[in-house]
């Protein structure tokens, strides 16, 4: 086989990253911030956009949006998947997509790592054994779960703010299904205390989410691990937009540690695209034209 007609793996390994620009940009936001652990998770707030963004680009995902446009529009390699983020709308920020009728929207002031639940499945190979249901993660984490024959159902966070609906869309009308998250603040009642407090009960909704369709079971898991999770988030103490019901812990991380573990969280998942682009047999090399004399 000649040089011309050898597959390049090099050139597609070599798109598989993040440029020391964007890098640059997520130190720049982390290298001199004082970070605290706040819990619980859900009410955490947004977070930066790039632990999200970043993970799929180092798998290969392309930005194919404007680069002066305040969005974002990634495509997957195979162009199946993709992901929009929209920073002017408030319920429809984050949108996950494919052509076979699967849809993730995510409101403003859900938490990126949550998120990440779902992304990240999708820049990871799909693991070798069927992964556990969402019932049987939220059950595992302490959650209060009913579900009917059909596998239909909820489930409630311990502390009550966190409640995951899965049935039919629109009932009645078509097959679709969906899953329903709401993440509620807790109530605040000003007749408590002396300035008031907040109870231990659900008050507004603080973010919510929405899946569409029937997402593959990685996915679902993922996402489902990432929300029944209770390991506190990392988040600056000032400009946040965690709720004021949140605790808050100093964390031992410093910046320069967050933006460590931030590159080896890209290395990794492009180690993973690597080892599966080299795995993929090379196109076929078309048979020469046989020239008449």
């Amino acid at each position: 086989m000649t040089n011309t007609a050898r597959h390049d793996y090099h050139a597609e390994e070599k798109a598989l990253s993040v440029s020391q620009q964007q890098l640059d940009a997520f130190a720049r936001a982390h290298e001199s911030t004082i970070h605290f652990d706040v819990q619980p998770r859900h009410l955490a707030g947004e977070g930066n956009h790039r632990h999200v963004v970043h993970a799929l680009m180092a798998a290969g995902w392309k930005i194919h949006s404007d680069p002066a446009a305040l969005g974002l529009d990634l495509r997957d390699p195979s162009w199946e998947w993709r992901l929009q983020l929209s920073p002017t709308l408030d319920l429809r920020r984050w949108r996950i997509s494919n052509p076979q009728g699967f849809e993730a929207i995510f409101s403003r002031l859900a938490p990126v790592e949550i998120i990440a639940g779902l992304t990240d499945a999708l820049a990871a190979s799909p693991p070798a054994e069927a992964p556990p249901s969402a019932w049987h993660i939220f059950t595992a984490a302490g959650w209060s779960c009913t579900t009917d024959a059909n596998g239909h159902g909820h489930a409630i966070s311990p502390d009550q703010l966190v409640r995951v609906d899965h049935g039919p869309a629109n009932p009645g009308f078509d097959e679709v299904l969906r899953w329903d998250i709401q993440a509620h603040a807790p109530q605040f009642d000003l007749f408590l205390g002396e300035y008031g407090q907040y109870t231990d009960q659900p008050g507004p909704v603080f973010w919510s989410a929405e899946l569409y369709g029937t997402p593959p079971p990685h996915l679902l898991a993922g996402f489902a691990s990432a929300l029944a999770s209770t390991e506190p988030l990392l988040r600056g103490g000032l400009g946040t937009t965690r709720h004021n019901s949140t605790q808050m812990e100093p964390s031992r991380l410093s910046g320069r540690h967050v933006v460590r573990e931030h590159a080896e969280r890209l290395k990794a998942f492009a180690a993973q695209a690597r080892a599966a682009l080299r795995a993929t047999p090379p196109p076929p090399v078309p048979a020469p034209v046989a020239r008449r004399r």
